[in-house]
């Protein structure tokens, strides 16, 4: 355990780690966006209001 926190603890490690986490967060933002918006234009909801919650 102690090398795995040695491994973080380098700057270099750090930083590349940051981008990696970065990335991911754009990649899943976008594949989130992109589903939520065929999910929409593609589907029928014929669901009633009072299926969601509504009146």
């Amino acid at each position: 355990m102690d090398a795995l926190w040695d491994w973080f603890g380098e700057p270099k490690n750090r930083e590349m780690l940051a981008w990696i986490g970065g990335a991911l967060a754009v990649v899943v933002s976008g594949w989130w966006t992109a589903f939520t918006y065929f999910r929409k234009a593609g589907g029928s909801d014929d669901r009633s209001d009072s299926d969601r919650g509504g009146d």
